[in-house]
């Protein structure tokens, strides 16, 4: 379990290494901020793309073999990124980093069958721990390492990773054979079918879309509204905000026992309620340096009720169809991601933080109305 925590990690850090070089990309290239957005955007997309369409053969593929091929053209994707002068270019490569970094998803519903159900939220927890360890070693390699070299060394150092990881699957990662029973259409059609039957999927679906769309709405633009007064923080500091997912990291733990005792919706509640109050911490941390990482700790302990909550929701429903299950709530998350990105792009920069607070306190809300009945039914029945 623990050695897949570590495959998820580096597996999920590839979509995260553009964010606190941003300005350096900018100015590089040379295009505006609005524009430069659009590569995190992309990232996040094409990470949802891959999700709904390549995540499913999780259920009918040898696994390991899977993961290294994906690993493999992440890796030349990588290459390319480092060498780009054009920004077309940039994003094509990009698209493609994001499409093959979906290592992670094809990892959890596949180790969630190793344990008994009792212990489920727990093994999600440590799985997902390596995963906000990764997009916490993502934003500080990145920052620290481009604003010292440069950032096409990072997508370099981004490359050579992969080949460890590669390696490591290759020797340590266990094997499946796979249902060949199943056709690629077949499983891409009951994907769809599955997220119209089941209620509760749609649910998670909704409150996955709304909590990862603020969260990333967040890191979208952080780094440009702090390279504004009063801030006028550096790449390498952007990147030191990043450690506000030291948070996450230990938390996420927790959060799984805490998801063995209640009801997920209850935990994916609770979460929405975190959000909000770090969205109004944000809104008077403006000119405050030291108050604004709290908001962003709050922010990420959300994020992490969201997602552990939202996908023990999904795996109680239909065991044989675990990752098509996985594959419909989290290409449904990371368009969120996608698409709060894009907003707080946007209304960060026409109204700085009170805009990215207004997106971030709306989405909040809604995921808590979506599980408004589970503070009535919170318990888990025994």
């Amino acid at each position: 379990m623990y050695l897949m925590s570590v495959i998820c990690a580096f597996c999920v850090a590839n979509i995260y290494y553009s964010q606190p070089i941003l300005m350096l990309l900018a100015d590089s290239i040379g295009v505006t901020h609005n524009e430069i957005g659009n590569i995190p955007t992309i990232v996040q997309l094409s990470y949802a793309t891959g999700l709904l369409f390549l995540v499913p053969l999780g259920d009918k593929l040898n696994r390991k073999k899977l993961l290294q091929s994906l690993l493999f053209v992440n890796l030349l994707s990588s290459l390319v990124a480092s060498l780009c002068n054009s920004f077309i270019f940039l994003e094509i490569s990009s698209f493609v980093i994001g499409l093959t970094s979906i290592g992670a998803q094809i990892i959890v519903p596949a180790a969630s069958s190793y344990v008994s159900k009792e212990k489920r939220g727990n093994a999600v927890g440590i799985l997902l721990s390596g995963l906000v360890t990764g997009i916490l070693f993502a934003r500080l390699f990145s920052g620290y390492i481009g604003g010292i070299f440069g950032w096409r060394f990072v997508f370099v150092l981004a490359a050579f990773i992969d080949l460890f990881i590669i390696s490591v699957v290759y020797f340590k990662f266990p094997s499946n054979k796979g249902n060949n029973q199943l056709s690629y259409k077949t499983l891409i059609k009951s994907t769809f079918e599955l997220f119209f039957v089941e209620k509760e999927l749609r649910r998670s679906c909704l409150s996955g879309f709304v909590i990862f769309g603020a969260y990333s709405a967040l890191w979208g633009i952080v780094a440009y509204l702090t390279s504004l007064p009063p801030f006028y923080l550096t790449s390498h500091e952007v990147g030191l905000l990043g450690l506000s997912g030291i948070a996450g990291i230990i938390v996420s733990p927790y959060v799984g026992r805490f998801a063995d005792t209640y009801t997920p919706g209850f935990v994916v509640a609770v979460g929405g309620i975190i959000s909000l109050v770090g969205f109004i911490i944000m809104y008077y941390s403006v000119n405050s340096l030291l108050i604004l990482p709290i908001s962003m700790v709050l922010l990420d302990i959300s994020a992490r009720h969201s997602i552990i909550g939202n996908q023990l929701r999904v795996f109680s429903l239909n065991e044989n169809a675990r990752s098509r299950l996985n594959t419909a709530f989290m290409t449904s998350y990371f368009l969120g991601g996608s698409v709060g990105t894009k907003l707080g792009s946007l209304l960060g920069g026409l109204y700085g933080w009170t805009g990215l607070v207004l997106l971030g306190g709306v989405a909040s809300l809604i995921a808590i109305i979506v599980n408004r009945k589970n503070f009535f039914d919170r318990k888990l029945s025994v």
